[in-house]
């Protein structure tokens, strides 16, 4: 997986997406196992680091 996509990965959990771009993103998921299972991986690993406290302070500040 490529940083730019990992960066909108958490943008769009973050929901840090504009409508039309999470629009086309959730599409992308939904149309991409690959891309599906990424972000379930991320979901889960956001979940655990947060839980744990190991989240950098941004990172922390964007899932609270």
């Amino acid at each position: 997986m490529t940083e730019n996509v990992s960066a909108r990965i958490d943008d769009y959990l973050f929901g840090e997406m504009n409508a039309q771009d999470h629009e086309m993103f959730e599409s992308a998921v939904v149309e991409n196992d690959e891309l599906y299972f990424a972000v379930v991986e991320r979901e889960n690993e956001l979940v655990d680091r947060y839980a744990a406290r190991s989240l950098d302070e941004d990172t922390s500040k964007r899932f609270e």
